[in-house]
Order: structure tokens, then C-alpha cells, then sequence
């Protein structure tokens, strides 16, 4: 039994005892067995992560909701949206930290400096543009001023005499009388611009056009008409409009008259030549003063007291010639002072 056990043992020395060749051998097939496994692990691990991928074509790079920013800027930091970078918007409104883009939604870049994230610059032209509630020359979007009386007192041949007809009407400074008449209306500076548009031209400023504006002393009373002053006819003159379609006249702030709200009356022509021998007006209407100035000057100015009281019986809303609307379309932008005098400015689509 012994010698048995002692053969066993010799017998089993040799299986493990067969050199530094075998051992090598050995170890090198085990690694290459272990890289096998290694490398159908990696691969599979690959093929499960392809499963991950977004599939959706219209995604930029860098997933759903990201933008890759243009050549020479940064890759934002993780979690931090893309907006800011010249030209690039998230899109569909994502990506931003509100998770709109924009405060309306509409993908819009928000890294302008605007505290509301919006690009978009105030639109000059817009229905509060000083002096142009329809809209400023050029925009394409303006409405007709209001066909309006022309009062008792126009003095274009429609009603006794004709001013137009008159040597000397063509004129900016329409402060005192012309031709034999010396008269002179007083009253604080008012300088009036009128832009007349084409309408129908996407209004532009309408050039050659013709001007005839007449209005009343600061007394309310109107040159060629009234008691003591029909001799007279200053506060009227026609002026053509330049390329930029405006007008200048140079006047006095007009009194306010019993039943009526501080106004000015002009009419359009074609042409100069329309209006100055007899022919239709394009557009007959009135421009309206703001409250406050009329106010101001009525209370302050000399030689409109009576106008004090004639205007606190009238509004604009029941005047009967600007209240259906307030006025909207005729009110004009008024700046100045009493002392230095006053600009006042309309917008005339016609």
C-alpha cells in the first residue's frame, strides 16, 4: 500500500512539474482567453449603448435641444443652453434654461441685453409714433385722414371771397396780411408741419403736392369774414410740398371760439397749380391741438383770456367735428412754451 501511495504522488509530480516552457504556455493562453471575453463584453456594451441613440434627423449635434455653437465659441458647459452665441437659436423653443428659448416661446436668441430676452427693436412708425397715428411715411400701413368741413369761413372760392386766387397766397409765414392789406395777427409762435402720404402708395411722402391752411386769430376770429378784420387776410397761405412730402407754416398759436375745439383748417391739392386756380381738393379736413398745451397758453399767454372759458365748455370727445373719433387721426404732436413758441406736427395720408 505504501508503494502504492508513493507512485501516485510521483505520478502527480510530473503533471505539474514540466518546466518554465509549459507555464508559459500556459499563462499566454489563459490572457488570450480573458481578451476574447473582454472584447465581446466592449461589444456589447456598444451595441446596447447604439440602442440609446436619438434617431430623430432634425436634431442638431449634441442631442435634442442643443445648438452647436458657431466656429470660435465655446461648448457651453453641461446644462447651460446654447442661447447667446451669435446666430443660433435653440430650436422649438428648447434648450434654455427655461426650457421655452424665449419669454413667448418662440425660439428667439434671449442673450441680447434685453431684461425681456427679445431682439426685436421697437418698430419707428407705429400707431403711437408722435404725430403719425396712422403710421409714419414709407411703412406701407397708414389710413386716410378724415374728409371734414371746411367751416363757414374757407375762403377758397366754395364760400364768397377767394384767397387763392390772391397774388401772394403761395407763402410760409402766414402771420400777417399780403397784397394791400398790412395787418398783422399777434399771438405766441406756432410753427406747423404737415407730412401729406400717398395712401395708396404705401405712404410715401407725396411730393408736389399743395397745402391751403387757413385758421383763426387768438381772438377766434377769421381774417376775409369776421367784423373789423374782412380787409385782412393773413393766417392763410399755401405751401407745395418737397420730396420728404412736408409742408411748413409759419403761424400763432389760434384762439378757442364758442362751440368749437382749438383747430386748424387745410386742404390737399394735386398741385400747385390745382389750388391756386380753382381746382378740387383731394382732401378737406382739420387738425386738433392737445388740451394741455391749449391750456397752458390760454392761461398764460396775453390776449387769450376769453379762450379760457370758451374751452372749458367743449370737449374733444363732443366736438362735433373730432368726436367720433377723439380725434385719433388729427391730434397733433405739439412741443414747445409759451416764451420760445411751439412746433406742432401731423402725419396727412391722403
Amino acid at each position: 500500500m505504501a508503494r502504492e501511495i508513493d507512485q501516485h504522488l510521483d505520478d502527480h509530480r510530473d503533471e505539474h512539474d514540466q518546466g518554465l516552457h509549459a507555464d508559459l504556455t500556459l499563462l499566454l493562453n489563459r490572457r488570450l482567453a480573458l481578451g476574447l471575453l473582454a472584447g465581446a463584453g466592449v461589444a456589447a456594451l456598444s451595441a446596447c449603448s447604439s440602442t440609446l441613440q436619438p434617431t430623430d434627423e432634425a436634431s442638431p449635434p449634441g442631442g435634442p435641444g442643443q445648438v452647436t455653437p458657431p466656429n470660435g465659441y465655446p461648448t457651453p458647459p453641461n446644462g447651460e443652453s446654447p442661447n447667446g452665441y451669435p446666430g443660433t437659436t435653440a430650436p422649438n423653443g428648447t434648450g434654455s434654461p427655461n426650457g421655452t428659448g424665449s419669454p413667448n416661446g418662440t425660439g428667439s436668441p434671449s442673450a441680447t441685453g434685453s431684461p425681456s430676452g427679445t431682439a426685436s427693436p421697437s418698430v419707428p412708425g407705429s400707431p403711437s409714433a408722435p404725430g403719425s397715428p396712422s403710421g409714419p411715411a414709407g411703412t406701407g400701413v397708414c389710413t386716410e385722414i378724415p374728409q371734414e368741413t371746411s367751416g363757414p369761413y374757407p375762403a377758397d372760392g366754395s364760400n364768397g371771397p377767394n384767397a387763392l386766387a390772391q397774388s401772394g397766397i403761395v407763402r410760409s409765414d402766414i402771420r400777417s396780411s399780403f397784397g394791400s392789406a398790412t395787418g398783422v395777427a399777434e399771438g405766441v409762435p406756432l410753427t406747423i408741419t404737415l407730412t401729406v402720404q400717398d395712401q395708396a402708395g404705401g405712404c410715401r411722402p407725396k411730393p408736389g403736392a399743395a397745402v391751403y391752411l387757413w385758421q383763426c386769430n387768438r381772438e377766434g376770429q377769421y381774417s376775409m369774414y369776421s367784423q373789423g378784420i374782412q380787409d385782412e387776410n393773413y393766417l392763410r397761405g399755401v405751401q407745395q410740398t418737397g420730396t420728404d412730402g412736408k409742408v411748413t407754416f409759419n403761424s400763432i398759436f389760434p384762439g378757442c371760439y364758442s362751440g368749437r375745439w382749438p383747430h386748424i383748417h387745410f386742404e390737399v391739392y394735386q398741385s400747385l397749380s390745382a389750388a391756386t386756380s380753382g381746382g378740387q381738393p383731394l382732401r378737406t379736413t382739420q387738425l386738433a391741438l392737445p388740451e394741455a398745451v391749449c391750456m397752458t397758453v390760454y392761461t398764460t399767454a396775453e390776449g387769450y383770456s376769453a379762450s379760457v372759458d370758451n374751452l372749458a365748455r367743449v370737449t374733444l370727445q363732443g366736438d362735433s367735428v373730432f368726436g367720433d373719433d377723439d380725434g385719433a387721426r388729427q391730434l397733433a404732436t405739439v412741443t414747445g412754451s409759451v416764451s420760445s413758441g411751439y412746433t406742432a406736427t401731423l402725419a396727412v395720408p391722403v
